[in-house]
């Protein structure tokens, strides 16, 4: 997953997703809690506000716009075969 720049330094994220074509959305929060987990059909939109660190997995990237704290995010960056996989917020790693 490929960090995101711009996510607020504060641990709470506003996030919008806007659905242009059915597309299938994964969000976990911390320790793995599923925010969000299944298909959003065509002209959704979806409004969280979460606690970082958030994973977000979006398939059919290429139908959704997501905002970030009132920004757009260019999903193009972080999708492969039209599936983008994003990390918001900072992780902290136990060794």
């Amino acid at each position: 997953l490929t960090p995101m720049p711009g996510a607020r330094k504060t641990n709470e994220l506003h996030v919008v997703l806007k659905v242009g074509s059915s597309s299938w959305v994964q969000i976990l929060g911390q320790n793995g809690e599923k925010i969000e987990y299944g298909l959003l059909p065509k002209g959704s939109r979806r409004e969280y506000v979460l606690t970082q660190p958030v994973s977000l997995k979006i398939g059919n990237a290429a139908a959704v716009i997501l905002e970030l704290n009132g920004e757009r995010v260019d999903l193009s960056a972080h999708t492969y075969s039209n599936v983008a996989n994003l990390e918001l917020g900072e992780r902290t790693q136990s060794r």
